[in-house]
C-alpha cells in the first residue's frame, strides 16, 4: 500500500552555547505547530511553473520577481502589467534543458502571499 505520510521534526535546542541554562525554553514547538503547518500549506498552494532562457545562475531557493502582462477575456493590453500575479516568487525547483538550437531553465514558482505589486514590495 502507498500511503503518504508526513513527518514533522522539531529541534529544541536549549543551552548548546551556554554552559548554564537559566530559566526556562520559551521556543515549545508545540506552541506554533499548526501555524507552520498553515504557513507550509500556504507556500504550495500557489505554484507556477515557467519557461525562461537558460539561465544556469538561477538555483532552487533563490527569490526572482515576475512581471505578468495583465490578461483579459477579451484581449491582452500590450505592455499593462498585472499588479496581482506579478510580484516576488521563490524557485522551488528548477531544471536547465540544453539542445543545440535552443537552451530553456524550466522553474516551479510559489508565492507565499496574495496581494499588489506595489512600491514598498517591489525590492
Amino acid at each position: 500500500m502507498n500511503a503518504y505520510t508526513k513527518t514533522n521534526y522539531n529541534i529544541l535546542d536549549i543551552g548548546t552555547l551556554e554552559p548554564t541554562v537559566k530559566g526556562g525554553d520559551n521556543n515549545d514547538p508545540n506552541d506554533y505547530q499548526a501555524q507552520a503547518a498553515m504557513r507550509y500549506n500556504i507556500l504550495f498552494s500557489q505554484l507556477i511553473d515557467i519557461q525562461v532562457p537558460c539561465n544556469p545562475n538561477l538555483k532552487a531557493g533563490d527569490t526572482i520577481r515576475c512581471e505578468f502582462e495583465m490578461i483579459t477575456q477579451s484581449k491582452i493590453e500590450q505592455g499593462s502589467m498585472d499588479p496581482v500575479q506579478s510580484g516576488k516568487y521563490l524557485i522551488v525547483d528548477l531544471c536547465h534543458h540544453y539542445e543545440p538550437t535552443r537552451s530553456i531553465t524550466s522553474l516551479t514558482l510559489a508565492r507565499d502571499s496574495y496581494g499588489l505589486y506595489t512600491e514598498k514590495n517591489k525590492s
